[in-house]
């Protein structure tokens, strides 16, 4: 038996836009050309740094005092005390930052975009609300947040790749259908959940458990800091807009049943999880990056703003790109991870002999 290829048609993302466009499942409407020169601002890609060009970053000892310390040994412990005496002006993730999808902006201009000056801007005031808790610098939350909302808008990739998938099964069985295009359409018409828009509270779900295996690390500032952020984020949701502050609902393990949920609107077959185990698809779909057409490390991703705003980002935070992925920052911390770690044991051991 003599099988053909189809070189044609093979993995390469050009061929897939090529595919999408031949079959009317895009709508290239791109603004961001446009959008920067009116606004006179720049687009910079953000480029990934191999180890030894991470390995020569100059890193600064973190300088710890003693309030920091003990803060710090408190987060570790339990950040939800600590949390609730930070009163901050959080906004959301797409406020900083947004994600162009490709159905939509074509070869060059999708992507994720980081924006400089509103991310170094929000930063400042929730360094200022949160200074005299003395637990991170202006740097340490910078990178935090840079984490956050480019995983939120890695989620919108997620998304988009899934109904990509969708379409092409589809166009497999010669009935091409725009998926995500609709799908978007009525998300913007108002799809009825009591969570609406949902993909907004899954994607601060997701970052959120992007934190949480940051977290994971042993005992010290690392560790401590991601815990502290996180109950931070987790507290101000209530008063994020609909949507957005429904993530409590989708964090950890229930992130599955709301992909599911998810799933029906991208379908739209408001019964589909009812009638077809659609949790199962939700489980290896949508809250895991692999499955994401690009990985967070090689997906576009660019700072946009002034000459300024961008050279300022790119001295504070040295390697976005490791910084997204990995929360990599340079900073030496060896002597308060020992602190941390030293205390967190004793405290324990105090613990376990009251108990007895």
């Amino acid at each position: 038996m003599t099988f053909t290829t189809h070189p044609e048609l093979n993995g390469d993302f050009q061929t897939l836009l090529k595919w999408l466009k031949a079959n009317n499942l895009t709508a290239i409407n791109s603004q961001v050309e446009q959008y920067t020169n009116q606004h006179n601002i720049h687009r910079v890609a953000i480029n990934r740094l191999s180890q030894g060009q991470l390995d020569d970053i100059p890193k600064r000892q973190v300088d710890a005092n003693c309030t920091q310390k003990d803060n710090l040994l408190d987060a570790q412990m339990d950040p939800k005390p600590l949390a609730l005496r930070l009163r901050w002006s959080a906004i959301p993730a797409d406020a900083l930052a947004c994600y162009q999808p490709f159905h939509c902006n074509g070869e060059k201009e999708w992507g994720i975009y980081l924006f400089a000056d509103k991310l170094l801007s929000h930063n400042q005031t929730l360094y200022k609300q949160s200074k005299d808790f003395q637990v991170w610098d202006f740097d340490t939350l910078l990178h935090l947040l840079v984490f956050e909302v480019f995983n939120h808008e890695f989620f919108h990739h997620i998304v988009e790749s899934t109904a990509t998938y969708l379409e092409i099964l589809q166009g497999a069985a010669q009935h091409p259908f725009p998926v995500f295009l609709n799908y978007k359409y009525r998300e913007q018409q108002g799809i009825e959940h009591p969570h609406h828009p949902l993909e907004e509270a899954l994607a601060n779900a997701y970052a959120y458990n992007a934190l949480s295996f940051i977290s994971r690390l042993k005992a010290g500032y690392k560790t401590a800091t991601v815990r502290l952020y996180q109950a931070v984020i987790r507290q101000h949701w209530q008063y994020a807009p609909k949507g957005y502050k429904d993530s409590e609902n989708y964090i950890y393990g229930k992130h599955i049943q709301g992909g599911a949920c998810l799933l029906e609107q991208i379908l739209n077959n408001p019964k589909a999880a009812s009638t077809s185990p659609l949790s199962t698809i939700a489980h290896k779909l949508m809250p895991s990056g692999y499955t994401a057409l690009f990985t967070k490390p090689t997906i576009p991703t660019y700072l946009l703003g002034t000459h300024e705003s961008i050279a300022r980002m790119q001295q504070i935070v040295p390697a976005l790109n490791a910084t997204y992925t990995q929360l990599f920052w340079p900073k030496e911390t060896q002597l308060i991870d020992h602190f941390i770690q030293k205390k967190k044991g004793m405290k324990t051991s105090k613990d376990i002999l009251k108990s007895t």
